[in-house]
């Protein structure tokens, strides 16, 4: 009964697990690659796409995959990307909070530049305004580079491009969606009845 009791505790405080949804932007409809530019871009936001409102964001493709490399591979042709010096940011529709675990990003520079550019990632959390709760900068090149994250319970999360000419490029987008209240409580109760299952049946044994 004690072992029983703890895996319920353990359980409850842990709550159900979170299905992880890595965002590969594959299943975007994008225009054909241009023969000369070796791209399909697409100017504007993402807008909805996954449960999630993309503002800031657009989406391209390319002949290659230039997040497909050996040594950072990660999926298909299409990514979203943030233009020079630029701001975007996502948030769930139904205004629930989410994770944001890893993702995939690249500088792509244009212009001759050479010179890393200046990324920062930022969390906001219900109740930010002006500071963000979780703040990651970037000296990011043109080198695919996985970065790993731990922000938590986030209502928007941003990318800004400080300084560089040319535009990030992000794939792989992995975030998980919290769960609500009413859910927990409900895992938690369906436990409990287990447990108080197990202890009746010890008792009319």
């Amino acid at each position: 009964m004690r072992t029983l009791l703890a895996g319920f505790a353990a359980l409850v405080l842990a709550g159900p697990a979170v299905a992880q949804d890595p965002f590969d932007f594959e299943d975007l409809a994008l225009p054909p690659i241009n023969a000369t530019s070796g791209l399909g871009l697409v100017q504007q936001e993402i807008g909805a796409y996954r449960g999630y409102d993309f503002f800031g964001i657009g989406a391209m493709s390319s002949a290659a995959p230039i997040f497909g490399t050996p040594a950072a591979a990660s999926s298909g042709v299409k990514y979203a990307f943030v233009g020079s010096e630029g701001l975007g940011a996502l948030y769930r529709f139904d205004l629930r909070g989410f994770d944001f675990f890893s993702a995939f990003l690249s500088f792509q520079p244009s212009g001759g530049q050479t010179d890393p550019a200046q990324i920062i990632i930022r969390g906001f959390r219900t109740g930010d305004t002006e500071l963000a709760s979780f703040t990651r900068s970037i000296a990011l090149t043109s080198t695919v580079t996985r970065y790993d994250f731990d922000f938590r319970n986030l209502e928007q999360l941003e990318f800004e491009t400080v300084a560089g000419v040319g535009f990030l490029a992000i794939d792989d987008l992995n975030v998980a969606t919290v769960p609500e209240p009413a859910t927990m409580l409900l895992f938690g109760s369906g436990l409990a009845g287990l447990a108080g299952l197990h202890l009746r049946r010890r008792r009319a044994a």
